[in-house]
């Protein structure tokens, strides 16, 4: 490869053999061994001398870009394109073609490596046609003969400029093939390591494993032929190694296990006692039951995936399948620190509470205290597996006086929820207090919502929901005020999912106590009055 040469990396696959797991991970982010696929093929394309990338995203774009960032882990320079159709990635490509170097540049599908060395091959002058990389196919009848593209080959800026809008991939292979002088490279070595399935999957992890590829950067040692162990790993004597077989770094093997033959455990894994797992495939941060038996298997978390049915379902019981994620430890230590906090604020709170519930109870007839059922954050993107709590508030007219459930919303165009100020501090904070203390809910956080109404979020929006912790004060609330628009929470729940932290919740504790006391301005309102 000349010195400055570039990739255009296809990241844009949705993995849509598995519904459960295609809303967890786009393509390029499946395991293989120890890290993302996607870093597999960046990794590979830098020591054969790539140093300019053009990554075109679609499918939960962000998770790609937060692990690969600008490139200079690597020392390279990568820009990202967004599109709209996962299917159809290849429009940015035309715009690619006008390069003022005229140099051919490497276009990469992310969910396939070339095991082949393409450096050895000549690229196209900017005269000729593209050079598609293929091997034959093993899977035709005896007697014929038919080759694949591997998803890799060299353009030229000129093919760059004409390819077909809105391509889906055969087309685009069509249009390479017909274009005059292409040149087809057909090896063995071209095949390529592959997650568009579950079978590419496990069978590219089966072919690392047997050393038949083995430029991959890796972590760990081999301690015996064919057993690889990365750093920090607890072995239980007892265990037992069959290999081929990897266990990541910081995973603990039980008593009585079996590993092996063909299994890969990623990072941060409890195989627990007399567990079992051959041919199959654990992700980072997952936990696997006493006495489990895992064969031709898939598990991220608390989703199984049987690879000979082809078939998923999530597993309800954590002592079965769980998620170790070391995130999960931190929010586990927060959540200590405000129930603990919360218990404390409860005993000057409870006569607050009860006074403000007797002045309610005399001053109208009805109800007091209102309960509203709320998903448990964070949660798993199957709603099967959801699990509610109730949150209380104390429930009290609008300061209309329409007496109206505050869980209502008139106008579907606007998210009606409440304002910083004396009458949330009252009513709905206070009371909140006792959901804290339970654990169910934190201090600051995204809104609690119904099963039914995290269920109509839209698809990004409820993602992005799911990850995050449920609090009685939100972004919202305190940039936006009462009368948000659907938008304005969007983007309010989209900051705080990348933001929050210890120090951003504490920054909007502090606006949010300044907003009650007056001492700020609250959103909305022109000057300052009393709302309680």
């Amino acid at each position: 490869m000349t010195h400055e040469t570039t990739a255009i990396l296809i990241a844009s696959q949705k993995w849509l053999q598995m519904e459960r797991l295609g809303e967890r991970y786009p393509a390029a982010m499946l395991p293989l061994m120890d890290r993302p696929f996607i870093q597999h093929v960046m990794e590979t394309l830098v020591n054969r001398g790539c140093n300019r990338f053009e990554v075109v995203l679609s499918h939960m774009p962000e998770k790609i870009e937060t692990l690969l960032g600008d490139g200079k882990r690597w020392g390279v320079a990568i820009r990202y394109h967004l599109v709209s159709r996962p299917e159809r990635p290849y429009r940015p490509l035309k715009l690619l073609g006008d390069r003022p170097d005229r140099q051919p540049v490497l276009i990469v599908h992310a969910d396939r490596l070339v095991q082949g060395d393409i450096t050895r091959s000549r690229p196209p002058s900017p005269g000729d046609g593209p050079v598609l990389y293929c091997y034959g196919d093993d899977t035709v009848p005896v007697g014929r003969t038919e080759r694949k593209w591997s998803g890799w080959a060299w353009l030229t800026p000129a093919c760059l400029a004409d390819i077909p809008e809105d391509s889906s991939e055969k087309r685009l292979q069509a249009y390479l093939e017909q274009r005059t002088g292409s040149r087809i490279e057909e090896s063995e070595s071209y095949k390529p390591l592959s997650v568009q399935s579950c079978d590419d999957l496990i069978a590219s992890h089966r072919l690392v494993l047997a050393k038949k590829k083995s430029d991959l950067m890796i972590r760990g040692s081999e301690v015996e032929e064919a057993v690889w162990l990365a750093r920090n790993v607890s072995l239980h004597p007892t265990a037992r190694l069959i290999p081929p077989l990897y266990i990541g770094e910081n995973c603990r093997i039980e008593r009585g296990v079996q590993i092996g033959p063909d299994a890969v455990i990623g990072r941060n894994c409890v195989l627990d006692e007399k567990s079992t797992v051959r041919r199959s495939v654990v992700f980072p941060g997952s936990y696997v039951g006493e006495a489990l038996e895992l064969s031709d298997a898939l598990v991220d978390k608390n989703c199984l995936v049987n690879v000979r049915m082809g078939s998923e379902i999530t597993i309800r019981e954590d002592f079965i399948l769980g998620s170790l994620a070391e995130k999960q430890l931190r929010r586990g230590w927060n959540r200590i620190v405000s129930q603990l906090t919360a218990i404390l604020l409860l005993v000057p709170a409870v006569p607050v509470i009860a006074c403000l519930a007797l002045y309610l109870k005399l001053r109208r007839v009805g109800r007091v205290f209102v309960t509203r059922p709320a998903v448990h954050l964070p949660a798993d993107s199957d709603p099967l597996a959801w699990k509610t709590f109730d949150w209380i508030s104390l429930f009290v007219p609008e300061p209309t006086g329409a007496q109206k459930d505050p869980a209502s919303d008139p106008d579907p165009d606007r998210m009606a929820g409440p304002a910083a100020g004396w009458r949330h501090l009252f009513f709905d904070f206070l009371p909140a207090l006792v959901n804290i203390a339970r654990g169910e809910l934190r201090f600051v956080g995204v809104p609690p919502r119904s099963t039914d109404e995290v269920k109509s979020l839209p698809r990004d929006w409820r993602s992005l929901y799911l990850e995050s912790k449920p609090g009685i004060i939100t972004e919202t609330m305190v940039t936006f005020g009462a009368r948000a628009s659907r938008d304005e929470m969007y983007s309010a729940e989209a900051v705080y999912s990348v933001s929050s932290g210890l120090k951003h919740d504490l920054r909007l504790l502090a606006r949010y106590t300044g907003q009650v006391l007056g001492l700020m301005p609250r959103p909305g309102e022109r000057q300052k009055q009393p709302d309680f």
